[in-house]
């Protein structure tokens, strides 16, 4: 397994394939990938939400250009906790990868397989995380619970899909940032 909190995995010129566990690579996607990158780069297979699912390449440069964004953005640095509560075999999963690995930050996985807000809510303030990118839905099951926000929380980042109006106004009322 790489070692994507090293800036080394990010400017490595090889090719990423993201799989979800217990996955292995189809036959000749490498080989029909390599000639569509100019550096390293990632394999991700996309949800087929806008059509049936197709692998896509993404330059690691990519992420880390994002990564630098949204770390000057926040005020990303060494001493924040990631929770990593997104799987890592997509976009917004692995991302937090590079931002982390940019700012120096830990990034602590939520490792239950399946998802329950009440566990992760508890790991949220166990792991004392103290920024997550989450999908509306996660966000969604904390506020129906009326789950206050973990104590050492400064930022969540909602992503993957749009944010409701109510829902981020039941959120901020809530007081998580």
């Amino acid at each position: 397994m790489s070692d994507f909190a090293s800036l080394d995995f990010w400017y490595a010129p090889d090719l990423h394939v993201a799989l979800p566990p217990g996955r292995e690579t189809p036959p000749g996607l490498v080989a029909a990938a390599l000639p569509h990158l100019r550096e390293g780069g990632c394999l991700f297979n996309t949800s087929g939400s806008e059509g049936p699912p197709k692998w896509v390449v993404l330059e690691k440069r990519a992420f880390l250009h994002s990564a630098r964004a949204v770390n000057a953005l926040h005020g990303l640095e060494r001493s924040d906790r990631w929770g990593l509560a997104l799987p890592q075999h997509h976009v917004g999963g692995f991302s937090i990868w590079a931002r982390a690995a940019l700012s120096g930050a830990a990034v602590i996985p939520w490792t239950s397989p399946h998802w329950d807000p009440k566990t992760c809510h508890q790991w949220l303030i166990d792991a004392v995380i103290r920024v997550v990118s989450l999908v509306p839905t996660q966000l969604h099951d904390f506020i129906a619970l009326a789950l206050p926000p973990p104590p050492e929380l400064r930022l969540v980042i909602v992503g993957g899909g749009p944010l409701a109006t109510d829902l981020l106004r039941r959120a901020l009322e809530l007081g998580w940032p």
